[in-house]
């Protein structure tokens, strides 16, 4: 690649002179964009990806976006349509984050619409200088909170019985749904401090919204905290909604200054006189005769003078849209300005390795794949980026948690490849039990305040369905016996031995797990213990406690490594997106992926089918909302099983192996890397 770079020097020059007169052209300063409602952490690769329309932002692309904007230095408007939100607050935290930098570096002007949403899109709109918002526009509360069902007394009239064994006083609380019939005091009091606390980070944002006094902050909170639903006209007497203005004619109040009236007339050749008054809208008396000649003759100059007065409006129009751009041609124009001939080498890249869903231990020579973390295939990733070109790396935590052992292995991987490259954690909607422990491998952590983290502890389930076998009438007949060998068993309980086994088991993985924190933050396990035993925490609070480095952003952490690493502040990354999801034949056609939960591949058992088809109701019994009701990340309880492996997740960790939207194809060699989905970062 350098040999032809030099040879196409003369064309390059050109090339870049070229690109200087096309610059050379004014560009508009008013960006009018419209905010995508939801993202994605995928994204699609290889031949057959052409054909599959783009559906989903990229997130980190649409952070880049902002980025984009900020260091476009001519745009002084941003317009923002703000829709019914359904990304993670996470997500909205950092877009929320992105646009207080265009205000703050740029002295921006940002001003927001919407015709209707939740306090996700409120929570966008704070950012704007300007808040306008749809004559008839309604509003959703969706505040954190807690929706729990107890499935205990539903299970034991069919004989099913859940026992928990746990390290940590709160471990428990995630399973409680199916071993209590009501919340435990404890686990009751942890999750009333978390959505305290992320019901707090909202509604100090909501009421330090740009441009609100005193007393219009203490409206918008009352009108929060007592209302379900809301209209724009509830919005625009607590001041939070400057004017109600109709989509339809937003443009035009913003350069006009003023809601330009929708023409009575009708301006084309389908104009009829139906003998309706345009101001009454009641019928007048018309004459029953036809029109005479000279009347529609009459009637044609008039429309001709209706249209050679509609022309004028669009020319004064254009002449007012002038200033506009849009998203493309400021990307174009950024990457002309960005031309440079005489580099010669690449940028510099970056890996982003996205590690999301529950963690378990997966099969060695599989490919990794999305949406569930695999442990050996993962750890492959993890090798291969030591000797790669890539300079750091960013981990996409957003899981639950998982297996202890595949936990314990993906830890020292991305432990020793810490050690070689910098290597950022960078915390989604969750990072809990499982998911801390690899965070707490890499050299940063940085969390949003809107995440749930913290779950430091373990536990084990097992389902005891004794009586459900007395009922059906199965005996189960072991041939060989074993010392503890009811430990893997669900035909009746555990004896004390097993029990005491089990309980020591968990005592050194829950060591270990606080042994690993410690070593990873450089902590006194004192602290680390006050932050532990099974506590879930908002990651403001979780930062508070030295858990964490920081919330910044992803923008913001690609800045600091910038400057530490000794990079001009004009450095442009690659930034290259592990695991490559490839997309092939077999997502086109739309084929079923394997259910994720299915009880018998745990149990390793053949059952009678009315007892499969028993256990399949209560393995997809309920997703309990535990935090967020209805468009946050909640966490899922899908099965009574996963009794056959240690667990340091307070969720479910039996997933299927495949997964997400294709296969997968593993690193490759180095020449191969460049067909990797990547990002320009700016």
């Amino acid at each position: 690649m350098f040999l032809i770079r030099i040879v196409l020097f003369p064309l390059r020059l050109l090339l870049a002179g070229w690109y200087r007169l096309r610059n050379i052209r004014r560009p508009g300063n008013v960006l009018f964009h419209q905010v995508p409602d939801q993202f994605t952490m995928l994204r699609p690769s290889g031949l057959l990806s052409m054909l599959i329309p783009r559906q989903e932002y990229h997130f980190y692309d649409y952070l880049a976006l902002i980025e984009l904007i900020r260091k476009s230095g001519y745009i002084r408007k941003l317009v923002l349509f703000v829709p019914p939100m359904q990304a993670g607050w996470n997500q909205i935290e950092q877009i929320g984050r992105g646009l207080q930098s265009l205000r703050e570096s740029n002295g921006m002007e940002i001003i927001a619409c919407c015709d209707g949403g939740n306090l996700k899109t409120l929570y966008i709109m704070s950012y704007a200088d300007r808040r306008l918002g749809a004559s008839e526009g309604s509003f959703y509360n969706n505040l954190p909170g807690a929706d729990s069902y107890f499935f205990k007394n539903a299970l034991a009239r069919v004989g099913i019985a859940v026992e928990t064994y746990s390290a940590g006083k709160f471990k428990a609380q995630g399973f409680e749904m199916l071993t209590r019939s009501n919340s435990s005091p404890a686990g009751r009091q942890n999750q009333k401090q978390l959505i305290q606390d992320l019901r707090g980070i909202i509604e100090d944002r909501l009421q330090n919204a740009v441009g609100l006094d005193e007393q219009h902050r203490k409206q918008v909170v009352q009108l929060i905290r007592k209302r379900l639903t809301f209209d724009m006209r509830d919005l625009v007497r607590s001041g939070y909604v400057h004017a109600q203005v109709s989509p339809e004619r937003f443009r035009d109040f913003l350069f006009l200054g003023k809601e330009s009236e929708t023409a009575s007339e009708v301006r084309h050749f389908l104009y009829r006189n139906d003998g309706t008054d345009a101001e009454s809208g009641e019928l007048a008396e018309t004459k029953s005769t036809e029109p005479t000649p000279a009347e529609v003759k009459a009637q044609m100059r008039a429309f001709r003078r209706q249209q050679i007065q509609f022309k004028r409006e669009l020319k004064a129009e254009a002449r007012l849209t002038r200033n506009l751009i849009n998203e493309r041609q400021l990307a174009k124009r950024y990457q002309r300005s960005r031309y440079n001939p005489f580099r010669f080498r690449n940028d510099p890249m970056l890996a982003l390795v996205n590690l999301e869903g529950p963690i378990t231990m997966g099969r060695p020579g599989d490919d990794a794949r999305p949406q569930v973390i695999t442990a050996y295939p993962y750890r492959d990733i993890l090798r291969a980026l030591r000797d790669s070109s890539e300079e750091a790396v960013f981990l996409n935590i957003n899981s639950p948690g998982g297996s202890a052992d595949a936990s314990e292995l993906l830890f020292e991987a991305i432990y020793a490849l810490s050690r070689i490259k910098p290597v950022y954690a960078l915390v989604g909607g969750v990072c809990a039990s499982g998911g801390y422990y690899l965070a707490c491998a890499a050299n940063r952590i940085y969390v949003p305040e809107l995440s749930i983290n913290g779950s430091i502890g373990v536990i084990r389930i097992r389902p005891n369905l004794k009586k459900m076998y007395d009922q059906w009438g199965i005996k189960k007949e072991v041939l060989f016996p074993q010392p503890e060998r009811d430990l893997l068993s669900e035909a009746g309980p555990i004896s004390a031995a097993s029990q005491k086994r089990m309980r020591a088991e968990l005592a050194d993985a829950y060591r270990l797990f606080l042994k690993r924190v410690c070593r990873g933050r450089e902590l006194d396990q004192r602290v680390v213990h006050k932050m532990a035993e099974g506590q879930v925490w908002s990651g403001r609070r979780f930062r508070t406690g030295q858990m964490a480095d920081g919330h910044e952003t992803f923008i913001q952490v690609i800045d600091e490594y910038r400057r530490n690493a000794g990079h001009p502040d004009s450095k442009q990354f690659r930034l290259n997106l592990y695991p490559e999801s490839k997309t092939d034949v077999r997502t086109l056609l739309g084929e079923r992926m394997p259910s994720p939960f299915s009880m018998m591949r745990v149990l390793g058992a053949d059952l009678p089918r009315q007892v499969q088809d028993c256990l399949r109701v209560f393995a997809d019994a309920g997703q309990k909302r535990l935090f967020y009701n209805p468009y946050l990340l909640h966490a899922t309880i899908g099965s009574v099983t996963a009794h056959s492996e240690q667990s340091v997740s307070n969720n479910n960790h039996k997933r299927a192996q495949r997964s997400g939207i294709g296969r997968t194809r593993f690193l490759h060699a180095r020449s191969n890397r460049q067909s990797l989905p990547s990002i320009i970062l700016p």
